[in-house]
Formats: C-alpha cells, structure tokens, sequence
C-alpha cells in the first residue's frame, strides 16, 4: 500500500489544527503566512517547530486513515495556496 504520511498540530489557546507535511517547512497558520512567506523575518512558526521537536524525541502519534480523507486533506491543504508575486 501507499504511504501518506501528514502531520497535526493544534495550540492550547485555540480550536485551530494544523496540518503540515514531514521534512516541509510550510504551515497555513497566519503567523507562517506573514512573517515566514510575505515579510520573510523568520524562518518558521510554532506548529513547524512543534512538529520537529515531537518527531526528534519520538512523540508523534500515527493514525491509519482513507483514501477519502488523504484527498480531502490534499484539497485541504492546496486551498491554502497563496500567490507572493
């Protein structure tokens, strides 16, 4: 079978979950869309870091899912394609 492999993160302070790609510095959070893609100040955001901090110290949860829900995500996350020029 094919291996997809997404990573989720949410925040103590909100309802919000982030959905980010393994070895991919990318998140659709506000705070990585205007400091990391538009002003280019930083080089990532909390949920990125978060992300690589869990997989260093082997806290990353797994969960087998569909097909469906895999596209879904796909279409998920290529809504979030921002246009910088």
């Amino acid at each position: 079978p094919i291996r997809r492999v997404f990573l989720q993160v949410g925040t103590s302070s909100s309802q919000s979950v982030f959905t980010c790609l393994p070895s991919v510095n990318y998140c659709q959070c506000a705070f990585f869309q205007e400091n990391v893609l538009r002003k280019q100040n930083s080089y990532s955001c909390q949920h990125v870091m978060a992300i690589w901090i869990a997989e260093r110290i082997g806290k990353v949860g797994k969960r087998i899912v569909t097909s469906q829900t895999i596209a879904l995500t796909i279409k998920q996350l290529s809504s979030y394609a921002y246009d910088f020029n």
